[in-house]
């Protein structure tokens, strides 16, 4: 059962939070920068030019100069109500900075572009959104709450900043009045969120179990998408630029501050602390922020590899994490930089996330398994978020916001439906149901389908996992297709030569959807989602869908 701290506890994880900004790892001294695989490239996603302790901003030169130093290639200069400047302030003063274009003093080795930290508006107290590529930078700055503020920028990459969760499962600390990241789990869920960011790399030993691992490990192994990415946020400590910083993989050249967003979004990042280390991962050839298929439980090959720059001198150690938990470590000690490679076979049992880190400094992002289309899904995790969602809703009253408490419980009643869901696939599947066939995948991975109940009672069927924000049917019929043909890059599983019908559906920014079943409790059918792509995923056909649902109760 989850320990709800108590009010008179208020701020403690914001306190730890802030600390591990403070403690930084010890400076590393090199002569040259850190190689990198082409299409890498280093970024700061929390620069601020407003300063907490003075009026005097950075200047864009200077904050150049600094990129320059610290070898970086793209900063995210983030706007925010400091103790100088309240909301009248930074409206009238900043938000017409924040345009969607880069800096005129951009160039193609250093670009910058200004967006937007939540901090010292009223929502922060829920946690403080980071928003990047943004196109305004006026928003509904009023708002008691994230959720608002999300929706206003739902074209933007958006995360919560300089995040803390304690790395147990039987203690959630709710506070209001702080700036935790209590609303990172329901936004999450809700597909509002495209990433979290840490400012501390390496979490500092004294931090004892408070760390960004707590909430991004818990949140990939309930079965959410999250990208990982690190900045600075150099106003108030004493981060230099580029201490914290986010390495992300483009699509294409040449480097855009853009291309750079969408690569964060993609989930194609390693984060580290300091310009002298570099970590990359593959797995069966898949890099980071990819996905590896298999039709079966069985073995893939990783290879963690870190490179660190000529000069530096470094002992550390270099793990393989499955689902957080270490399958493989390899020490290290290097006197004059280059490179350290860990090679070892994973036994995938079931579908799962892998990663790679090194202590002191740095670590991937996931790269996921998927075994026999099963989604990823962890019990003890998705389990923690149903009841972090229960003691949510039932403590709002501490964050003192009665105006929106409505809104916010819907809010969490959709992500904890979310999670049910995929708590649901944590279980065998429901009396009178049997899955059948195989997904036709998005670039995303398989999509699942389910119900949430047994099939002589009321049910809704689920669906896992679809394309964000996708359009399509729910087709239900009387047989089965199992002749394997192809349409438009899919494999339809329901019988076109019997009786069928369709019923229209979208999908959440999650990928999540749910229809309550048309037909009346005992009825034979089978079903199947059908969706369409994205239009980047045309690689894959135009149309993508789930598995097939026997029920037969």
């Amino acid at each position: 059962m989850l320990n709800l701290r108590s009010l008179s506890a208020r701020g403690v994880l914001t306190v730890l939070g802030l600390l591990a900004v403070v403690v930084s790892v010890p400076a590393q001294s090199q002569s040259a920068p850190v190689s990198t695989p082409p299409g890498w490239y280093s970024g700061d996603t929390h620069v601020h030019m407003q300063q907490c302790t003075t009026w005097n901003d950075l200047t864009l030169p200077e904050i150049d100069a600094q990129m320059a130093a610290s070898d970086l290639n793209v900063t995210a200069i983030q706007l925010w109500c400091s103790r100088w400047t309240p909301p009248d302030y930074y409206l009238s003063h900043y938000a017409s900075m924040i345009t969607g274009t880069e800096d005129p003093l951009s160039s193609a080795e250093r670009r910058m572009q200004f967006g937007l930290e939540v901090s010292g508006f009223p929502a922060s107290q829920f946690g403080h959104v980071q928003v990047l590529n943004a196109q305004t930078g006026f928003f509904p700055w009023d708002a008691l709450y994230p959720g608002p503020i999300l929706d206003w920028y739902r074209d933007a990459l958006t995360g919560y900043a300089h995040v803390s969760w304690y790395e147990s499962y039987d203690t959630v600390p709710i506070y209001g009045s702080t700036n935790g990241p209590y609303l990172a789990p329901i936004d999450a869920a809700l597909g509002a969120i495209d990433f979290v960011e840490t400012t501390r790399v390496e979490p500092d030993p004294a931090l004892v179990g408070v760390t960004w691992r707590g909430l991004y490990y818990k949140l990939l192994n309930a079965g959410l998408r999250v990208s990982l990415a690190a900045g600075s946020d150099n106003s108030c400590f004493t981060q230099e630029i580029g201490d914290s910083r986010t390495y992300a993989l483009i699509d294409s050249e040449p480097l855009t501050y853009g291309r750079w967003c969408d690569a964060i979004a993609a989930g194609r990042t390693t984060v580290s602390a300091g310009r002298g280390r570099f970590l990359d991962l593959s797995v069966d050839g898949v890099g980071i922020g990819g996905q590896v298929a298999l039709s079966r439980p069985g073995t893939v090959s990783v290879t963690a590899t870190l490179t660190l720059a000529p000069g530096v001198s470094e002992r550390g150690v270099l793990h393989v994490i499955l689902n957080g938990r270490d399958v493989a470590t390899l020490p290290y000690s290097v006197t004059d930089g280059g490179t350290t490679t860990l090679r070892t076979p994973v036994v995938m049992a079931d579908s799962g996330w892998l990663a790679a880190r090194c202590e002191p400094g740095a670590h991937t992002g996931a790269t996921f398994v998927f075994v026999a289309d099963r989604p990823i899904v962890r019990p003890a995790d998705v389990n923690y978020w149903l009841s972090y969602c229960d003691a949510l809703a039932g403590e709002l009253s501490i964050f003192n916001v009665p105006e929106v408490e409505g809104e916010l419980l819907a809010r969490i009643h959709s992500a904890r439906q979310v999670y049910a869901t995929l708590a649901n696939f944590t279980k065998p599947m429901p009396s009178g149901a049997a899955a059948y066939g195989c997904s036709s995948p998005s670039c995303d991975g398989p999509i699942t389908i389910g119900l949430n109940a047994p099939a002589d009672q009321a049910f809704e069927l689920t669906c896992l996992n679809a394309p964000p924000n996708a359009h399509g049917l729910l087709v239900l019929g009387l047989q089965a297709d199992l002749s394997s043909s192809q349409i438009l890059g899919c494999t339809p599983l329901v019988a076109s030569s019997a009786p069928f019908m369709t019923i229209p559906v979208t999908a959440s920014p999650a990928g999540f959807a749910s229809v309550p079943s048309p037909l009346p409790p005992g009825k034979q059918f089978r079903a199947q989602f059908v969706w369409l792509n994205q239009p980047g995923c045309s690689a894959r056909g135009p149309v993508c869908a789930s598995n097939g649902l026997a029920v037969a109760p």
